[in-house]
């Protein structure tokens, strides 16, 4: 069916962003028939304070980074191989893995963001938003870098040879960047770590030095 609009004079960055809105604006479709739901039965049967921000930053923060990134890395493994059951495998088997077998890496490896600690608290508020929203951001300038990158694996000839270069050099950035968060993220755990160390151990040398007592 593709065939139809591959004779179009059309560009084919065109094409694919055209072909990502539709699935996007989908899926955007379904969680805001959710987020309706949600709100109804909080505002109906629970006595939870009702708070509609909150169901707006779940959905750009949690939802629509794993959709980008699970949607650049289909067409991109689908440009890869040719062959679109082989991309949509390999999808179902790293959602699987990654729902059911995260490694422990703080976080850092979940794309779906299913283990991170995002519930808000009255009091003390998101409990580390920034660390948060760095590790989103991720799997969001990932998927950013994959879908432009695609655009270059489309079985097409472009209208434009030079936009290719072009397309692959900013597709790289994206992925570039969101690797180079993952080390940040990385390394802010490592040393968090390395300082309770130091804490414990100092804790356990003087744990037993006698001290005085009023």
């Amino acid at each position: 069916w593709n065939a139809c609009i591959y004779t179009r004079p059309i560009e084919n960055n065109i094409y694919l962003c055209g072909k990502v809105m539709g699935i996007l604006c989908l899926y955007v479709i379904i969680n805001i028939f959710s987020i309706v739901t949600c709100c109804l039965l909080n505002l109906l049967v629970s006595d939870a304070p009702f708070y509609f921000p909150y169901y707006l930053f779940y959905l750009f923060t949690l939802t629509l980074p794993s959709l980008c990134f699970l949607t650049g890395l289909g067409l991109w493994l689908s440009g890869i191989t040719g062959s679109r059951f082989f991309a949509q495998t390999i999808l179902l088997v790293l959602w699987i893995v990654t729902a059911f077998f995260t490694p422990n890496t703080y976080g850092t490896l979940d794309f779906l963001g299913h283990s991170l600690p995002n519930m808000f608290s009255d009091i003390s508020g998101h409990p580390n938003l920034s660390s948060y929203l760095l590790q989103r951001s991720i799997y969001l300038l990932i998927g950013i870098g994959l879908i432009i990158t695609a655009v270059v694996l489309l079985h097409r000839k472009p209208n434009n040879p030079k936009h290719i270069r072009l397309q692959s050099s900013g597709g790289c950035l994206f992925i570039f960047i969101g690797i180079i968060s993952g080390f940040i993220i990385e390394f802010n755990y490592s040393k968090n770590e390395q300082a309770r160390e130091k804490f414990r151990k100092n804790y356990s040398f003087y744990e037993a030095t006698a001290s005085a007592h009023i």
